[in-house]
């Protein structure tokens, strides 16, 4: 898995409400346990601020990544890549700069 790929979410405890993930972190970094990712929600389900929290097509359905609740998760809940949104690097980015720094 790369920065930016979207995955399947594994964790039985959040796949229903969030079935994607989207690495953030660095690939630098991949030979660590842990991994950044944000989970991406169904548009539907979601009321979002579009730089905050751009939305993606994945199998043919929208989906929402939810900037505010990225967090540190075991690799091993994270399934294989679906697909890469590296090509959309500066949008992420912008979320995370408004998360972050506010603007």
């Amino acid at each position: 898995m790369k920065q930016f790929d979207i995955c399947e979410n594994l964790s039985a405890a959040s796949k229903k409400r969030f079935p994607f993930v989207m690495i953030l972190q660095t690939d630098f970094l991949d030979e660590i346990e842990t991994c950044v990712v944000a989970p991406l929600a169904r548009s539907e389900a979601f009321l979002a601020a579009t730089r905050l929290n751009p939305s993606f097509e994945i199998n043919g359905k929208n989906f929402v990544l939810s900037t505010p609740e990225l967090a540190g998760v075991s690799r091993s809940s994270i399934g294989r890549t679906v697909v890469s949104r590296k090509e959309e690097r500066d949008r992420i980015v912008g979320a995370l700069d408004i998360l972050f720094l506010g603007f």
